[in-house]
Order: structure tokens, then C-alpha cells, then sequence
């Protein structure tokens, strides 16, 4: 063999293995791209569940505190079936921006064709951050009614024993029917919140079981132990 066909050769051999390294390495680059994407899909799938979760949470929370049975001393006068009169405000509330899906936990959604709960998700995160601002605003108006009242005549624990006159009484009346509205549509939206939260639930594990093929996650959907929604009895 001349020694030129043996350089000819073994340059290109070198080529054809330069060629083969090179498409290992193009390879090996998108294997760990969908790597990396899918590491990031499954961390999108957890935070779902945890804003879920949160959402439901907080909302119970609320629930349960607006809906809980008043067991103090009998009410009397013109507002003694109020509800708002046994319901105190909740102290310390605060907004919590970090409930709402961000652009690459809606992607997943889209991807595993999860519209519908996409959908139902975004509305229950925005419910809830509407419930929280309503229960804000209801510390204000009960305080602020509280403020328009004379001093109580008797206090009985946490309760107060008041005595108005008709003036004073149809004077502070427009405060306490706004008021009552308010509670009443903050019993209406955590209840409802309540419900569509624990129908996600149900239909969160499914979705990510179907979408990352046995990848585990978290089943978050649990029995039902929120208060009764009926009025209490004054």
C-alpha cells in the first residue's frame, strides 16, 4: 500500500469519526434539552398542586370562620337576625399574589390538554384573592360601624349589650344592611370557591398521572369536613 493512499485513509477515518462525535455530541444535546424541559414540566405539575392546595386552604379558612355556629349570649332588638352581629372580622389577612399560575405552569396545562381546569384553576386563584380583599373590607365596615354605635350598657364576654334609641338605631341601619350584603356574598363565594377547590382536587392527580406517565404526585383530594353552609341560629 502507497503511503499516500494510507494518509489518504486514516484522514478520512478521522474525518468519518469527527462526523459520528459531532452528531453524538448534537444528539446527546437535544436528549438533555427534552431532559430539561420535562425536569421543569414536573416542577411546573408540583406548584399547581401546591397553589391549589393553598387556595383551597386559605378559602376554608374563611369558610369555616363565616360559617361557624354562634353560641354566644341570645340576641335581641331589630338586627338580632343579622349575621354579621356573630361574626367577627379575621385579623391579619393578607394578599397573596404567589396562588396565580405563571406562564410556564398554564403551558403544561395547555400541553397535557387541560384546559378546562386550567380555566377553573385561574378563576378559583382570582376568587380567592377577592375573598380576601371582601374580608379586608369587612375589618373596615364592622369597625367603622362599631364607631358610629354608642358605648354598650353591658358587656357579656366578647358581646355587648347595646340600648339605641330609634334615631340612633335608623341612623347606623344603611351601615349594618351593607354590611349584612357583605357577609352574605362572602358565605356565597367561599362557599362556591370551596367546592370548585375540591373538585380540582379530584382532577389534579389524573391530569399529571396521564400527562408525565407514572411520574408521582401528590393526590391532593381529601374528604369534605368544611362547616355546613346554613345560617346559625340566633
Amino acid at each position: 500500500m502507497e503511503v499516500g493512499s494510507a494518509a489518504d485513509w486514516f484522514s478520512g477515518a478521522m474525518s468519518a469519526a469527527a462526523v459520528i462525535v459531532a452528531l453524538g455530541g448534537y444528539g446527546f444535546s437535544i436528549w438533555q434539552r427534552k431532559q430539561d424541559k420535562k425536569d421543569a414540566q414536573r416542577q411546573a405539575g408540583r406548584q399547581i398542586g401546591i397553589k391549589l392546595m393553598k387556595v383551597l386552604n386559605g378559602t376554608l379558612d374563611i369558610h369555616r370562620h363565616i360559617w361557624a355556629e354562634y353560641n354566644g349570649p341570645p340576641l335581641g332588638g331589630e338586627g338580632a337576625k343579622e349575621i354579621w352581629r356573630t361574626i367577627n372580622p379575621l385579623i391579619g389577612l393578607q394578599d397573596d399574589p404567589t396562588v396565580n399560575l405563571d406562564a410556564s405552569e398554564i403551558n403544561l396545562l395547555i400541553e397535557a390538554n387541560a384546559t378546562d381546569f386550567l380555566m377553573e384553576m385561574m378563576l378559583v386563584a382570582a376568587r380567592y384573592q377577592s375573598i380576601t380583599s371582601s374580608m379586608k373590607e369587612y375589618q373596615i365596615r364592622y369597625e367603622a360601624l362599631y364607631e358610629l354605635s354608642p358605648p354598650p350598657l353591658v358587656m357579656e364576654g366578647a358581646v355587648g349589650r347595646y340600648e339605641l334609641t330609634r334615631e340612633q338605631y335608623m341612623r347606623i341601619r344603611p351601615y349594618s344592611v351593607a354590611l349584612e350584603a357583605l357577609i352574605q356574598s362572602l358565605r356565597a363565594m367561599t362557599a362556591e370557591n370551596n367546592d370548585k377547590c375540591r373538585k380540582l382536587a379530584q382532577e389534579y392527580h389524573p391530569i399529571m398521572k396521564a400527562y408525565f406517565k407514572g411520574e408521582k404526585f401528590l393526590a391532593l383530594a381529601e374528604p369534605d369536613h368544611s362547616p355546613k353552609t346554613t345560617n346559625p341560629a340566633v
